[in-house]
């Protein structure tokens, strides 16, 4: 049963609750232990119920069910589709369809997530949470459950295990082993994150102890695959392959192996030095991913088949593959740009329409307030009209402030979600010039350096705040990767003060990255010397006191300076002046051309104020 548009009339509120039907009992059961069965299994159930759903609340949990096979699919578009249609031409009623309801507002939410995990996700997620709570939902540990999720896919190290042991105390049957395994190994997940693996090992034990007991095949394997990633997180290497090694043959009898298990059985063998082997494992990933269309997992399988092929000695294949993850790579950046512009417009037309709802509620209050007043007519008349004047001023400013700022927080997002498509080519000529000199040692740390100069602008192009240490990341490949295509050119150095790694310190991305390409692209060429880039990044108080300096040609006369000329220095200064807004603290840039001074190159200072990330 697809998740077609069906006419049907529209459901009627109910004075009494309806009568469950058998059909509604077994979706509703299936809803709370899905995860149980093996995708077979659960498809042949489904297959089963189809032919008796009828009414509008066994229809609505079906297409529940059917958009979450879609969104372990990874078929997010389709599992939407069916979210949306779980009470198409229904009246729901809060007494009745609660579940229905929130089984849809978190299924809408879980496939957001696919795209960005921001303050928009944890606004309607703790929705989801006032709502179940309020109406006292019986399946209020789902609700639970999906706050864990989503605080563990955030990177949240506290509330993952706190709402984890809210849906443990929720939950109503506590003879259930299978569900005390799996909520011993949320609890394992939630200490791995924090990086306590002698805990995380204990409550896998646990974990483990509950699925020997009941004797599921695919919650042993689970268990299995957790505990391999445990010891091999622990430096404990034979034990961990061992443990994931039987993972994957448990989940291969049972026929649930996934891209992930492919995937990391190939890598296993690649770390053991045998990448013959792992070729055809990481064949069947790719092959996942190219089913599944999706970018982000055929960058990897690409890449991950190269550097099986490259320490095969096998350069023609190695460099096949180099290019379909470059392609891949670039694909999954710019559709990733194109979910976030398209979210970022979703977002701005729905505040707009709000206040366009805002301010036609006020006019007509107005117009009512008039009516009442038809005494008092030549004084209120004169009076709501200034009140009306007013208060249509202090809307549409205020909704020209926020279209602002939206634009301002569009621009900063398309900037830092993208690299410039003749950077990526330039990068892999140079590395194709490195592969036809045979300079292999080359080409495999200029790779390395791009792949993680990429990883990371992947990552933070999903970030408002991202931590310092990642942003000076991301700065040092840069220039590491410029300085080796621009050999002999130019030397830099970064300094840092002493302990920023372990401070909790964030910043809005991509901020000093602009001005270092500057440096390069227009004061490093057509030198008679060798240029030199110098960056300096202080703490003060609580703000970060940034310079970025070189020695080269400085601006030239009758050509405007970085600011001016550059959209990102423009990008930057409204970047600084909102942040500057948002904190309160002194956001500031200052652009010094040095030969003015005698010297020679640019120099930029800026101030910019630290944030702590919220959880």
């Amino acid at each position: 049963m697809a998740c077609r548009e069906e006419k049907r009339q529209p459901a009627a509120a109910a004075a009494v609750t309806p009568v469950v039907n058998e059909t509604e009992n077994a979706l509703s059961r299936l809803v709370d232990i899905e995860a149980r069965y093996t995708t077979d299994s659960l498809k042949r159930q489904l297959q089963q119920l189809a032919p008796h759903v009828r009414d509008y609340r066994s229809r609505a949990l079906y297409n529940y069910l059917l958009g979450n096979r879609y969104l372990n699919n990874k078929e997010a578009d389709s599992a939407t589709a069916c979210y949306q249609r779980m009470l198409t031409g229904v009246l729901p009623d809060t007494a009745r369809d609660m579940e229905l309801i929130l089984l849809q507002k978190a299924g809408l939410l879980r496939t957001s997530m696919d795209t960005a995990i921001d303050d928009q996700t944890f606004e309607r997620l703790h929705a989801i949470i006032k709502l179940a709570e309020q109406h006292k939902a019986p399946h209020i540990w789902r609700v639970y459950n999906l706050a864990a999720e989503t605080y563990f896919r955030y990177g949240d190290t506290a509330r993952p295990e706190y709402y984890t042991r809210r849906s443990m105390a929720t939950w109503p049957d506590s003879a259930d082993i299978y569900q005390w395994s799996v909520y011993m190994e949320r609890l394992s997940r939630a200490q791995e994150i924090k990086d306590n693996i002698e805990l995380a090992m204990v409550y896998e034990d646990s974990a483990l102890y509950y699925a020997n007991q009941i004797q599921d095949k695919k919650r042993l394997a689970t268990v299995y695959a957790a505990k391999g990633v445990l010891y091999l997180r622990a430096h404990q290497f034979e034990e961990g392959h061992k443990w994931t090694d039987s993972g994957f043959a448990l989940k291969q009898q049972i026929n649930e192996l996934t891209y992930n298990d492919w995937l990391n059985k190939g890598m296993t063998f690649t770390e053991k030095g045998t990448p013959g082997k792992a070729i055809p494992y990481l064949q069947n990933a790719l092959e996942i991913a190219r089913k599944q269309r999706n970018h982000n997992l055929l960058n990897k399988a690409y890449g991950t088949i190269y550097e099986a092929y490259w320490q095969l000695g096998d350069y023609k294949h190695a460099a096949r593959y180099m290019d379909s993850s470059g392609n891949a790579a670039m694909k999954a950046m710019y559709q990733q740009q194109y979910k976030q512009v398209a979210r970022l417009q979703a977002v701005n037309d729905l505040k707009e329409e709000q206040l366009k709802t805002v301010a036609l509620n006020k006019e007509n209050e107005n117009k009512a307030l008039q009516l009442r007043q038809q005494k008092w007519l030549m004084i209120v008349f004169g009076g709501l009209l200034l009140v009306a004047a007013g208060i249509a001023y202090l809307l549409v400013e205020r909704r020209n402030l926020r279209t602002r700022q939206k634009h301002i927080e569009l621009e900063q997002q398309l900037l830092r979600s993208q690299m410039e498509p003749h950077f990526i080519f330039n990068t892999l000529s140079v590395l194709q010039s490195y592969i036809r000199n045979h300079e292999p040692e080359k080409a495999v740390k200029y790779l390395n350096q791009f792949a993680r100069l990429l990883r990371l602008n992947l990552e933070n192009s999903r970030e408002n705040l991202v931590e310092l240490k990642d942003e000076v990341e991301a700065l040092e490949n840069y220039l590491s990767l410029q300085a080796m295509r621009f050999e002999g050119t130019f030397d830099y150095t970064v300094n840092v003060f002493e302990g920023y790694e372990e401070e909790d310190i964030c910043i809005p991305p991509m901020l000093l990255q602009p001005f270092v390409e500057n440096a390069i692209q227009h004061g490093m060429r057509n030198l008679d010397y060798k240029g030199h880039i110098h960056v300096q990044i202080q703490l003060k108080g609580k703000a970060l006191h940034c310079t970025i300096e070189d020695n080269g040609t400085g601006l030239q006369p009758g050509i405007a300076p970085i600011g001016k000329r550059s959209l990102s220095g423009i990008i930057t200064q409204e970047r600084l002046a909102l942040l500057s807004r948002q904190t309160h603290q002194p956001a500031t840039l200052v652009i010094t051309d040095k030969n003015e001074q005698g010297q020679r190159g640019l120099k930029v200072e800026m101030v910019i104020p630290v944030r702590k990330r919220t959880l």
